[in-house]
């Protein structure tokens, strides 16, 4: 009986990804992967269904790019969020060292993002690589 539940547990996905160490997230990710490939195998109405199922699960093209622009910039968006409030509390910038300030932030933010976008704007459009840029872990690039 103990033998037959263990390999019951051993057939759910979730419980072998947590054995070899898998994180939460790449859990979840590999696990709609898995079932997209069910959705592909399976009889489908649609030519693609698997392409279906990709453009219905995966973010807009917008979203992923701020996405992945975050993510790259965590550190420099920590620290401002850190500082910030410690910098305004205490009055040491005045209106135009802020206005200089909040100019050259913009246009760093800017600069990434459309860096990025036009980078990788051809696999922005396409579903399945949008989704291959969200999954923690792999390389975007």
């Amino acid at each position: 009986a103990s033998q037959q539940r263990l390999v019951e547990l051993l057939g759910r996905r979730e419980v072998l990804l947590r054995l070899i160490g898998a994180e939460k997230m790449m859990a979840s990710s590999l696990c709609l992967l898995l079932k997209g490939a069910g959705v592909a195998c399976s009889s489908a109405a649609g030519m693609n269904p698997i392409g279906e199922f990709l453009a219905t699960v995966t973010p807009p093209p917008l979203c992923c790019v701020l996405i992945v622009m975050v993510r790259e910039q965590a550190i420099l968006i920590g620290t401002a969020v850190v500082l910030t409030p410690c910098i305004v509390s205490s009055g040491m910038l005045g209106s135009a060292p802020s206005f200089v300030l909040g100019t050259f932030a913009g246009l760093y933010i800017a600069h990434s993002f459309l860096s990025l976008w036009y980078a990788n704007r051809h696999d922005f459009e396409t579903p399945g690589l949008r989704l291959g840029f969200l999954i923690g872990g792999l390389s975007s690039r």
